[in-house]
């Protein structure tokens, strides 16, 4: 959900530096081994679109990565059906119909691939 609080915790015994980044953005450098913070979860204006996080641990020989990606679910629009439609199948002409479905439980937008 938009805004939902996402925990970042990450350790690296052997490093001197480790790195967040979101969205290849560098957003925070600690010098150690464990990093920690909280982003907000955003879309950034985008539906579907993956956010990736990424956490980089260095030290004065060797690097490591790691990362996860997250998607914000956009809230379903609800909108008034145009008049003389109902639920179900309208028929407009011979070759044309309109289906409305009433879906009160429905929690999120259904994706099309």
């Amino acid at each position: 959900m938009l805004n939902t609080p996402v925990p970042i915790q990450a350790t690296s015994p052997l490093a001197t530096t480790i790195k967040l980044f979101l969205n290849n953005a560098l957003i925070k450098t600690v010098n150690g081994t464990t990093i920690t913070d909280t982003i907000p979860a955003q879309n950034f204006g985008h539906n579907w679109v993956n956010q990736w996080v990424r956490i980089l641990a260095t030290n004065d020989t060797a690097s490591v990565a790691d990362s996860f990606c997250y998607t914000v679910i956009p809230q379903p629009a609800v909108a008034e059906l145009p008049p003389g439609v109902v639920d179900g199948i309208n028929y407009v002409d011979s070759t044309k119909v309109v289906v409305s479905l009433y879906a009160p439980e429905k929690k999120q937008l259904l994706r099309h691939w």
